[in-house]
């Protein structure tokens, strides 16, 4: 699957003068949400029904993995409202919870998540409880990128939590 614009990994911080660097080439506050460590999915609706969904692979092209996101209790198969075609970009992961039921099988979340969306049978997906949340919106005309997660929230995406800081608040998010 060809994404329809690349899907770039995060960049990283490593420290203050890093991330203040970062933060310098946005206007405005910014938001500021935990790191899950999951599995980079996006997902594509035409018409407001789910089209196609694929990994992050090389960040131009990934692979098809729609039949394993239809399993996901949280990814709506149709967005209710105005039919729309969008881009809805998030992560797959496994939650602890889910994940305490079966570590003595499986060396962590991510892998699991990984692995489970991989299977050639779906059904793998939902009953290990792989869950999505929405952190990304493509192809609506909004403002701001709380407006793109409220939109994902209406239409009953699950979406990480957030909050808006100042560049002098930025800082906390690593304390």
């Amino acid at each position: 699957v060809t994404h329809s614009a690349p899907m770039l990994s995060l960049d990283k911080a490593y420290d203050e003068k890093a991330l203040l660097h970062w933060a310098s080439k946005f206007e405005g506050e910014l938001v500021m949400s935990p790191k899950v460590d999951g599995v980079a999915c996006s997902i594509r609706y035409v018409d407001g029904r789910l089209s196609v969904a694929a990994t992050r692979g090389s960040g131009v092209v990934g692979e098809d993995i729609t039949q394993n996101v239809l399993e996901i209790c949280d990814v709506p198969r149709t967005l209710s409202g105005e039919t729309r075609d969008v881009e809805i970009r998030g992560e797959v992961y496994l939650p602890l919870s889910a994940f305490a039921k079966v570590k003595d099988q499986l060396a962590n979340p991510r892998n699991a998540t990984a692995g489970a969306l991989k299977q050639k049978s779906a059904k793998r997906v939902r009953t290990l409880g792989v869950r999505f949340f929405a952190y990304d919106v493509l192809g609506l005309d909004v403002e701001t990128e709380i407006e793109k997660l409220e939109f994902a929230e209406a239409w009953g995406f699950s979406t990480v939590e957030r909050r808006l800081v100042s560049r002098q608040e930025v800082q906390i998010g690593y304390e």
